[in-house]
This record gives C-alpha cells, sequence and structure tokens, in this order.
C-alpha cells in the first residue's frame, strides 16, 4: 500500500537483527503480530538495554516523542517475512534497508524453495495425517483402522464368552428336560454370535424345605440328593441362611454340578443332583386350635399335656384330631411323638411311602416335628401281658394314631 505512515528502522545485533516500527494502527499491529508470528513480553522494557537484553522473538511496545513503537529481535528468517509484509503494504524502511533480503529471496526463504526446504516439506507432508493425503489415503487409512476396530471387538467378545457366566437361571423341572434332550454342539461363528446354553443351568434354591446331610426338599417338593456335599445346612448357617445357587450342566445327559454357591462363595465345583421323588407337601399348615370347642372340627387340637395314669386328662382327645409339637423319635416299625411325660404311637406302615424315608431320617435324627393326626379311639391299656409296648405303664403311650400331616423343619408332608 503505497504511502503507508508505517516507518521501520533495522539494526544488526550479533547475530540477530533487532527492528522498530513507528507510525502503525491498531490494524497494522494485529497483521505485524500475525505475519511476523512475535509474542508480547510484558517485561521487555526492563530487559532491555539498548536491544542488547531482549530475547530472539520478544517485542515491546514504547511511547516516545514520534509516537508508539514496536521493538523486536529476530533472525534473518523473520526479516524475510517483514520484507514479504513491507511489499504488500507499502511500509517504508528508513535505515537497515540493505539488512532486509531483497523481495525475490525473500520469496524464496518465504516459500521454502531450496532443495532443504523441498526435503523438508516432502517429510511435513508425510507425516502429516491420513485424511489429509487424498482420497486414497483416506480410504486406506479407514481402512486400516476399522480393522483393527473389528479386531479388538472380536478379542472382547471372545473373552466375554470365556469370563461370562453362561449357566441360565431355570426350575429344576425345565433343568430335567434338557437332560432327555440331546446336546446339538454349536459351530464357532453361531456360537461367536449367537450363543445358545440350552443344557447349561442356574438352580436357585431360596429357601429349601428340608435338609439332612445332603438331601433336600425343594419348594416343589422335588427330593434331590446333591452328591459333593456332606452337609448343606451347615454351609448355609454359616453364611446366614444365604441363598444357593446350583450350576449345572446337562450335555452328557444327567445333571452335573460344576459349582454350588451360597451367597455367592463357592463351596464345591463339582458332583452331581440326582432326583430321588417329589413327595407331597402343602403350602399352608393344617388349621389348629388351642382347646376343644364350637367350630373344631377339621382342624387339630394343641396337646400340650396329659398323665398316661389318669384317663380323665386324656378322654377328651381320644377319637379326635390333635396336634402334637415334641421330639419324634422311632421306634422299631414305629414313630414315637411326644414328651416324657405322654406319647403317642404311630405305626410306620401307616405313612405313605413316598415321605417315610425323611421322616425316618428326622426320627432317627430325633429332630423336632409337628404331627397333626386324628387319634384312635380307645387308649393303650394300663398292662398289656401280650405285648408291653401296647401298655401305658412304663412307655408313657397314650393310644395310637393316623397321621395326616408331619412338619419337620419347613417341609409341611401330607399323608392324606
Amino acid at each position: 500500500m503505497a504511502g503507508s505512515r508505517v516507518r521501520i528502522t533495522i539494526t544488526q545485533s550479533g547475530r540477530n537483527y533487532q527492528v522498530r516500527i513507528q507510525g502503525y494502527g491498531a490494524r497494522d499491529l494485529k497483521k505485524l503480530k500475525a505475519r511476523l508470528n512475535i509474542d508480547p513480553a510484558p517485561d521487555a522494557l526492563r530487559r532491555m538495554d539498548e536491544y542488547e537484553d531482549l530475547r530472539c522473538d520478544d517485542f515491546f511496545e514504547a511511547k516516545g516523542r514520534q509516537g508508539k513503537e514496536l521493538g523486536f529481535t529476530c533472525g534473518r528468517g523473520r526479516l524475510a517475512m517483514l520484507r514479504e509484509l513491507a511489499d504488500e503494504e507499502g511500509y517504508r524502511v528508513e535505515a537497515g534497508a540493505d539488512l532486509l533480503p531483497d523481495s525475490d529471496e525473500a520469496q524464496r526463504m518465504v516459500s521454502r524453495k531450496d532443495s532443504f526446504a523441498d526435503e523438508l516439506s516432502h517429510i511435513v507432508e508425510a507425516n502429516q495425517p491420513f485424511y489429509r493425503r487424498g482420497p486414497a489415503a483416506l480410504l486406506t487409512g479407514l481402512a486400516v483402522r476399522v480393522v483393527f476396530i473389528l479386531v479388538l471387538l472380536g478379542l472382547a467378545r471372545g473373552a466375554y464368552l470365556i469370563q461370562a457366566d453362561n449357566y441360565q437361571p431355570r426350575s429344576l423341572q425345565a433343568i430335567m428336560k434338557t437332560v432327555d434332550e440331546p446336546y446339538v454342539a454349536q459351530n464357532p461363528i453361531a456360537h461367536f454370535f449367537r450363543p445358545e446354553y440350552t443344557h447349561q443351568s442356574a438352580l436357585k434354591i431360596r429357601r429349601p424345605l428340608y435338609i439332612r446331610g445332603n438331601r433336600v426338599i425343594l419348594d416343589a417338593g422335588f427330593y434331590v440328593m446333591i452328591e459333593g456335599i456332606q452337609n448343606l445346612k451347615a454351609s448355609i448357617e454359616r453364611h446366614n441362611n444365604a441363598p444357593v445357587t446350583i450350576k449345572i450342566d446337562t450335555r452328557e445327559g444327567r445333571m452335573s454340578i460344576h459349582g454350588i454357591y451360597v451367597g455367592g462363595e463357592l463351596i464345591t465345583h463339582k458332583g452331581e443332583l440326582i432326583v430321588l421323588g417329589r413327595v407331597p407337601v402343602s403350602p399352608q399348615p393344617p388349621q389348629r386350635l388351642d382347646t376343644v370347642g364350637p367350630g373344631a372340627s377339621g382342624r387339630y387340637v394343641r396337646v400340650r399335656d396329659a398323665d398316661p395314669q389318669e384317663e380323665a386328662t386324656f378322654n377328651w382327645m381320644l377319637g379326635q384330631a390333635v396336634s402334637v409339637t415334641a421330639r419324634l423319635t422311632r421306634d422299631g416299625d414305629r414313630y414315637l411323638i411326644g414328651e416324657d411325660e405322654f406319647k403317642f404311637a404311630i405305626p410306620r406302615e401307616s405313612v405313605r411311602e413316598d415321605i417315610r424315608e425323611i421322616i425316618d431320617m428326622a426320627a432317627d435324627n430325633n429332630e423336632r416335628a409337628i404331627v397333626d393326626m386324628r387319634l384312635s379311639s380307645r387308649p393303650y391299656p394300663l398292662r398289656n401281658r401280650r405285648d408291653p409296648r401296647d401298655q401305658r405303664r412304663g412307655t408313657n403311650i397314650i393310644t395310637d394314631g393316623r397321621v395326616h400331616y408331619v412338619t419337620v423343619q419347613s417341609a409341611i408332608l401330607k399323608n392324606i
């Protein structure tokens, strides 16, 4: 721009050049900063002593008699940029014009047309991001990155399939069905995208009805044996009655156990689940009364005391439906229920075969039970010379009864 008011003075100081610019406006200052790539140094005035302590590329602004003055120290490369800017804007060089490169040299330096600049330009171009090197490089770069991401996703998917819990929650009935269904293995590709775990199941036992050793009655009345553990009840009590999870694999046509967990802790990692049968259980206990009275029909009257020697204490209960809570014991071919002061006999043959084993275990371990039964209408004689087992004296057995319900632990077994 011809007739510009901007005036430039250049002096040399060692290998650097010191530049002073006067007569510039706000627009000129903005352009000078941007084109010459110089940064402000607020403390430049404190460091300056005839420009000798001014670092390269720092600049300062000072106010003198002739107005504001911009000063900075630079190398020859920045003088080339100053020449180019001065040619474009018409800046006047008042002193040191011979230190400025001429226009052709400045053009060559700025555009980097020498061999080193060409090599440097090639290196810069080679190191540009792939998306700035043209369509071919863009497609290649995207393809490489997509393949890399797919490989990572494949590895992550494989790790997930290996580490994930592949046992699906199922009821015992559903697990038993898979035992009879032949297992058809998936090919690796199908398993990778849509894995099927038809024969790997997790049986959750939240509230077992009865446990003795490794034998358990489940909610639905299934009576099972868990091989691989000796005392499941102790493990549950040790974990504050936490739920039990059994991981079962039926691919080989049997219910193989691959882990028993109580409250999340692994108790054992192998065994087998064997279904022994299904026992009749009642979801609700029978109705019970404390005393005989109106509306007692169909209900069981609780017996808490009686004297086998005094008929007046037990005549009211003969032929009636009663409920006794006491230790259950076994006496040969019969069970005895009651306290030391009085007892009732239950013929073993009168108990259903499918619950007889469970009552045997409870009686053999002297467990407390609730027996709801109908008593015989006739008491045992006080003395019976033919069979002293069936007398009241010495045995304290009042009479026998026909069992309707036996409650052991939480299992209400039906015998009707």
